[in-house]
């Protein structure tokens, strides 16, 4: 699998993470199953070549919106493929679509059919990648400056707040209650935001960034023990590390390691 990333224009930055081609590196004879990491993320696919399937073999629309992915999944698809991705901020679903992101969380809806929208076709008659990429962010723009539900500056200000500790990266450590501090809120009431904005509960938001920290770790030292990153990551004991990254991967950090990193798919960074 080939990616390709691509920055999202100033413009679109408090919306969009970056911009993803897949593509397939030659033809593809017999299925091919990859495993779909959780992220915690909403996004936007179009599938120009090639359809993949979810785990009950369906196949997914030509162009979805799915919600926070909280759960590992696997797609299979049987032929050449040549996919654009928009990796969406944690809380677009409200700021550019208008919805309570819980409504999606672990599963996605047609685009087609939600908007009515020509943006499929478009896209299909654009003739090079930035032009898809030009087209996709005129389009999300026009939402976004439509839309209703403006930036909310709390759920901002969580977001900072559980992904973003001191000018570093948090790993999940940042306790709930520091967080509601943080912000001035109660716990139910971040909750609440959390769900609307977001579509995951606080804690489930810090467990998958803890596990996104952990993959970071082994791909960055490969040779650094489990019983380091669980020290570092602030799990009670190995085997309470070993279960999550199970949960959330679908295999060990051991099984992980000895796996094709071309039939993964996660895309947090």
């Amino acid at each position: 699998m080939i990616y390709t990333k691509i920055q999202a224009p100033d413009y679109l930055k408090p919306y969009v993470r970056f911009f993803l081609i897949i593509e397939s590196q030659e033809q593809i004879s017999q299925p091919v199953r990859f495993n779909v990491f959780t992220d915690g993320y909403p996004g936007l696919i179009f599938q120009q070549e090639g359809i993949f399937s979810d785990n009950r073999m369906k196949p997914l629309p030509r162009l979805l919106l799915h919600g926070p992915i909280t759960k590992y999944s696997e797609k299979t698809v049987k032929e050449k493929y040549n996919n654009l991705l928009v990796c969406l901020k944690p809380n677009a679903l409200k700021t550019v679509f208008g919805i309570d992101a819980a409504l999606l969380t672990d599963t996605y809806c047609d685009l087609n059919n939600m908007l009515k929208s020509s943006l499929t076709l478009s896209l299909f008659e654009a003739r090079s990648v930035n032009e898809k990429i030009t087209i996709v962010s005129h389009f999300l723009w026009m939402l976004a400056t439509q839309n209703k539900h403006c930036q909310n500056r709390t759920v901002e200000y969580v977001m900072e707040a559980l992904m973003n500790k001191n000018g570093i990266y948090s790993n999940g450590i940042y306790s709930i209650k520091e967080c509601c501090s943080y912000v001035g809120i109660s716990e139910r009431s971040l909750e609440r935001l959390m769900m609307e904005n977001i579509g995951v509960s606080p804690k489930l938001f810090m467990r998958i960034q803890r596990f996104q920290s952990a993959l970071s770790l082994i791909n960055t030292n490969p040779f650094r023990s489990f019983t380091d990153i669980c020290y570092q990551l602030n799990y009670a004991d190995q085997s309470h590390q070993i279960r999550e990254f199970k949960e959330f991967a679908g295999m060990t950090p051991k099984q992980f390691k000895l796996r094709d990193p071309q039939l993964i798919l996660n895309f947090a960074d």
